[in-house]
């Protein structure tokens, strides 16, 4: 299911493919996650910036 996710699929999309409910993959995914990622170092942060850019041409954008 990662590896669907990781080719640009939505959660919503992937719950289609799969036929399963939406919250579960999220879930999966969110526990991916927190296996994968750890939480990062904030101490002495006091601003953070979120952008987004396109993929390709069209509506196709990464966060």
């Amino acid at each position: 299911m990662v590896l669907l996710l990781s080719s640009h699929m939505t959660i919503q999309s992937i719950s289609r493919l799969l036929d399963l409910n939406w919250n579960i993959v999220k879930d999966i995914i969110k526990s991916h996650l927190k296996s994968k990622y750890h939480s990062p170092g904030l101490k002495g942060v006091k601003h953070i910036a979120i952008d987004e850019f396109a993929v390709k041409k069209g509506h196709v954008y990464m966060t």
